[in-house]
């Protein structure tokens, strides 16, 4: 689904269904490559899309199929290289496939590149960071859960004390502090999504959306809804956030929510059910995948 929107109200949809053709497969991530190809992470595979049908990653190096024809969580591209979350990365301009050699590890969550060009990786056993400027690899142990995000100076995370790991970012060996959460936290979270430096906005599976100031330690729910799986900052203020009952709007400046639900008088409107991604392309349009 291409989402388009003004005035932070949804104003116009496209949805991709008939383009895509996808029965039972869930899109879990999209990406944008230099040539403006839309790439899509999904519970059967990758696939590249233009707008008018998709393509397989596995139909263009089938020598690959039975690694790429299956659960893909996520991907990132950098420098044209397409990450792929079961430990690959595919060169888009020259076609050639290899193994991620910068962390053989599972990751939980999608990889982060900071304003240094550093990567951060959250892995089960620890949170490691590449700093591509001197080939080193840098690492924090600690049992990690799902929960991955910066802001300005700051990479975060969580670990299994139920504690936010602050990370700065810097060059050289990780600098971290533990910022105390409710015991209940660790165990529901699904995401954690920085507004800035000291505000973060904490989604879990069964107990909605929630924002946490990092100086007073104070935590709040603002919604109640069921698997929060993505946000997208629209502007500074607003924030879209995906759920498995569809799409929410919240206003930081107002501390409004609205839920976007399905007009029954228009076959196109956007349907309540779950969202999984959100993703802004180079053109300013949104896009979410269901």
């Amino acid at each position: 689904v291409l989402v388009s929107a003004g005035n932070n109200v949804p104003s116009f949809f496209r949805c991709y269904y008939d383009e895509l053709n996808f029965t039972q497969t869930t899109i879990l991530d999209i990406e944008q490559d230099s040539d403006g190809y839309i790439w899509l992470a999904t519970s059967s595979g990758v696939f590249r899309f233009d707008g008018n049908e998709p393509v397989p990653l596995s139909d263009m190096i089938p020598d690959y199929r039975d690694i790429l024809d299956s659960y893909i969580p996520w991907i990132m591209i950098a420098d044209n290289k397409l990450w792929i979350g079961n430990g690959y990365i595919y060169d888009i301009e020259t076609g050639v496939m290899e193994e991620n050699r910068i962390s053989k590890s599972p990751t939980l969550n999608k990889p982060i590149i900071d304003k240094l060009g550093n990567i951060w990786l959250n892995n089960y056993d620890g949170f490691a960071k590449y700093d591509s400027s001197n080939n080193e690899m840098y690492y924090l142990k600690a049992n990690v859960r799902q929960g991955f995000t910066f802001s300005d100076i700051y990479v975060w995370g969580i670990n299994s004390k139920s504690e936010l790991s602050r990370m700065s970012i810097s060059s050289g060996n990780i600098i971290n502090k533990n910022i105390t959460l409710p015991k209940w936290v660790e165990q529901d979270i699904t995401l954690l999504h920085a507004v800035n430096d000291t505000v973060i906005f904490i989604g879990t599976k069964s107990r909605g959306l929630w924002l946490f100031d990092v100086s007073t330690t104070s935590i709040r729910q603002l919604f109640q809804e069921n698997y929060i799986r993505n946000i997208l900052t629209y502007d500074p203020y607003t924030y879209w956030i995906a759920t498995e009952n569809g799409i929410y709007v919240y206003r930081l400046d107002t501390d409004e929510v609205v839920h976007w639900e399905k007009d029954p008088l228009d076959s196109y409107a956007i349907q309540a059910h779950a969202i999984y991604t959100f993703f802004t392309d180079r053109a300013g349009g949104r896009w979410g995948g269901s």
